[in-house]
């Protein structure tokens, strides 16, 4: 998980590239290689259990892995500068939203986890976040540090997540899947949009309720093709001035829109509007 931090707000040419770092008992959460002394690297570890333990909260910093001043503006490898600094590796992160009037101190994100049921299907991996899940990060003041929890953890059917959106108030959340053609065909399952009604001080008490149940067009259809995907989830009020960005302030409900497109296929844009 990566942020830019501009030297100048208007100028983004100059800057550092930092990662997220995550501490478990003391120690950070590093990527592990497979190796003879690791052959499963760190994909069955107690950390990846207790990081994908819902309701678990551990401190989080951002780490520099580059710095234009120091290190010039030559094109680099951002995944081994951030292994080198010790950030902490996810299960693929889609997708992440600042919640709406939290000032930009708290944001959510999603990790769509494995593309084959193949680790699902292992109870031990499926803890481990192999299906996906959604975690949210709430920082302190200076935005440098904070913590860390798992708010959701997907299973095989709720799985993949994509888009992520914020509706008409700061605890709904919108989760697009991205199964994709393999896992579509071994579940027997197409995508959905899911709607998590979220509860801070019991995450455990999400109310979960399928939004939208996607089908598949004549397109997408076509046997040995990808199936459709709900992606560009989004809702605005349509301020596109600074002081309409996702995380200044909650959706006025008589004013905010929403939008997802069906991928691959036809392509079709919808809009989702409240009833009279």
């Amino acid at each position: 998980m990566f942020r830019f931090v501009p030297t100048s707000p208007d100028d983004l040419t100059h800057g550092k590239l930092q990662a997220l770092q995550v501490s478990i008992n003391g120690n950070p959460l590093v990527f592990v290689p497979v190796d003879a002394g690791h052959p499963n690297g760190d994909t069955r570890s107690e950390n990846q259990l207790l990081l994908h333990t819902v309701g678990a909260s551990w401190p989080v910093q951002w780490v520099t892995v580059h710095d234009t001043e120091i290190d010039g503006t030559d094109p680099f490898d951002a995944n081994a500068l951030a292994k080198a600094a010790s950030a902490t590796p996810f299960k693929r992160p889609e997708n992440g939203q600042f919640q709406p009037g939290s000032h930009f101190q708290t944001f959510f994100f999603d990790v769509t986890g494995d593309t084959d049921n193949t680790a699902g299907t292992d109870p031990v991996l499926a803890a481990r976040g192999a299906w996906g899940g959604l975690f949210r990060v709430d920082l302190d003041a200076s935005r440098e540090t904070g913590h860390i929890s798992l708010v959701i953890l997907g299973d095989a059917d709720h799985a993949a997540f994509d888009n992520i959106t914020f509706v008409d108030d700061k605890d709904t959340v919108l989760l697009a899947e991205d199964r994709g053609d393999t896992l579509h065909d071994q579940l027997n399952k197409l995508d959905s949009i899911w709607a998590y009604k979220l509860n801070r001080q019991h995450p455990e008490r999400n109310i979960v309720a399928r939004f939208v149940a996607l089908g598949q067009d004549t397109v997408a259809g076509v046997p040995g093709e990808e199936d459709n995907e709900p992606t560009g989830l989004h809702m605005s009020e349509g301020d596109s001035s600074i002081n309409g960005l996702i995380g200044t302030k909650t959706f006025k409900t008589d004013r905010a829109r929403l939008f997802f497109t069906q991928q691959h296929g036809e392509n079709n844009l919808f809009e989702v509007s409240p009833l009279d």
